[in-house]
């Protein structure tokens, strides 16, 4: 299976104009749920601000949609900034 393939973005919003704009952006959604995935995976330690400077710019809601999907995410507040993170054995 392709690893593309895999739909990590939530099914639902709460209002047509959000919807409309969730089901057009999906696959890109999608893409930076994986760039996400492999940051963390890499050891990265991720907060907003560095992941905004890289190209992803809705850091929580990505984070949101890959716990949904049963992925292992952790967090921490760091000097007033939430940290995300994987532990190595996940």
């Amino acid at each position: 299976m392709n690893q593309l393939s895999i739909d990590f973005v939530h099914a639902l919003e709460n209002n047509p104009e959000s919807q409309a704009h969730l089901d057009s952006n999906r696959e890109k959604f999608n893409g930076k749920c994986l760039q996400v995935l492999s940051w963390l995976r890499e050891g990265k330690h991720l907060t907003v601000l560095w992941a905004a400077n890289n190209g992803v710019s809705s850091l929580p809601r990505r984070i949101k949609d890959c716990r949904s999907r049963g992925i292992i995410i952790h967090d921490r507040w760091e000097n007033g900034v939430k940290v995300y993170f994987m532990k190595k054995d996940c």
